[in-house]
């Protein structure tokens, strides 16, 4: 029981990590081409 909320809770970080990658990259992207 505790071992499947622990892998669901792991599941949901990582997937919140992904999300926050990847609006990163669209930050720094976005600022790299609007200066250069």
């Amino acid at each position: 029981m505790i071992s499947l909320l622990n892998k669901r809770r792991k599941s949901g970080e990582r997937n919140m990590n992904m999300e926050y990658m990847t609006v990163y990259i669209k930050k720094e992207t976005g600022l790299s081409l609007g200066s250069g």
